[in-house]
């Protein structure tokens, strides 16, 4: 998050190795809560991510996420169990 006198947004990003996932800049003013991250970066950007990389590699992906809230979640956890996302512990 990028904060000054005048604004706040939001930054999202994955990447695996050399692959990069999308930039994806959250729109400003709303902020994010469970819904809003499943909609907006799950859903959108980072399960067709998940996927590429899985049949690229292999199912022993294991992906790492920061202690945000919305990360654990219930809908964010239901939805990333739903396509069998590992998440480290």
């Amino acid at each position: 998050t990028f904060k000054s006198g005048r604004t706040s947004i939001g930054i999202w990003d994955c990447f695996m190795d050399t692959e990069l996932g999308l930039l994806i800049i959250l729109l400003k003013g709303a902020r994010i809560n469970q819904a809003r991250y499943t909609e907006e970066v799950l859903k959108s950007h980072f399960v067709p991510f998940y996927k590429r990389i899985v049949r690229k590699y292999s199912k022993g992906i294991i992906i790492q996420e920061d202690r945000a809230k919305y990360h654990f979640a219930k809908i964010p956890i239901v939805y990333k169990t739903l396509y069998k996302v590992k998440l480290f512990p």
